[in-house]
């Protein structure tokens, strides 16, 4: 399994010419990384996720993705 250090750098320089070319100034190497996700530890965000992954879910039982 590869390790996130050996793609960061090819990763880097898609991302900032992806942001350049749509004119948008970030600083992605210096940008804020939520860890811990493995853990069980999570941003606020995910509940809103699972909500609307669930309500699809419960409507449509049937579904596959």
């Amino acid at each position: 399994m590869s390790s996130p250090e050996e793609f960061q750098a090819t990763w880097l320089a898609n991302v900032k010419a992806i942001l350049d070319e749509a004119t948008i100034e970030a600083d992605v190497e210096n940008a804020f990384v939520q860890k811990g996700g493995k853990e069980g530890l999570h941003t606020e965000h995910l509940g809103f996720i699972l909500t609307d992954l669930q309500y699809l879910q419960r409507t449509y039982p049937d579904s596959q993705w």
